[in-house]
């Protein structure tokens, strides 16, 4: 029998605190959201969705307590939401008329851009501006090389620099650290810098995080396996 496919994980990065959101999916088609306080490497597990949860359009905000994200539902509707983490309900929701638009992301602190938004309801802790053309990386501090098409990003004057290098598709990466070819290889979905400067990554369903210092050490500080994961063992969410 062969085996099952690994669970997908896409990592966001709060600018200003200590989280990262887990957007898990297994199987293709149900997606768990999970708060990881990288500073203690404890998760705060939520909602689990069946449907589809457009990652590059999602953000999460500076003080990693609410999340933007597009999302089309089982029964094929599509729309816009802004949660607070790590649940899925929506205190402001809006129309997402196609894929080509939606979404948002938090230009500062205290305000979020969105992108083709119709009928907004509810509300939420910030600015609200419709704005286009921001891009995530580049907020984040990543610098893009178009001759090379690709991203590289030195969080620390003095540590290690992050590559980032489009594959198949737009936003289809691969990763490399520089100063550190060996650890990042092709199974790497995503990686990033967390706001404290650690280095967080996932790879074929489980997430790693290295400091500086880890990474001199060749070992990661905090690893976790989370293929196995289910609704009973983490509660059903909201």
């Amino acid at each position: 029998m062969a085996a099952a496919p690994p669970a997908r994980i896409h990592l966001l990065p709060a600018k200003e605190s200590p989280y990262v959101v887990i957007i898990r999916r297994k199987p293709s088609k149900t997606y768990h959201i999970i708060r990881w306080n990288v500073e203690h490497d404890e998760f705060e597990h939520g909602s689990w969705f069946t449907g589809h949860i457009y990652t590059h359009r999602s953000d999460v905000s500076f003080d990693g307590n609410w999340m933007v994200y597009m999302a089309r539902g089982a029964s094929g509707a599509l729309w816009n939401g802004v949660c607070l983490l790590p649940y899925l309900k929506t205190y402001l929701e809006a129309d997402a008329p196609d894929t080509w638009g939606g979404g948002g992301l938090w230009r500062d602190s205290q305000t979020l851009l969105t992108y083709s938004w119709t009928n907004t309801k509810g509300a939420a802790p910030f600015r609200i501006e419709e704005g286009q053309g921001g891009n995530r990386m580049r907020r984040d501090g990543w610098i893009h090389n178009e001759k090379k098409k690709s991203w590289h990003w030195q969080f620390h004057p003095r540590g290690a620099t992050l590559e980032a290098s489009y594959h198949k598709y737009f936003f289809d990466f691969e990763f490399r650290l520089q100063e550190f070819p060996e650890l990042l290889d092709k199974e790497v979905e995503c990686a990033t810098f967390a706001a404290n400067g650690d280095l967080v990554f996932s790879r074929l369903g489980c997430v790693y995080r290295y400091s500086r210092n880890d990474l001199r050490k060749g070992k990661p500080g905090f690893t976790a396996d989370l293929n196995e994961l289910t609704r009973e063992m983490t509660g059903a969410g909201k």
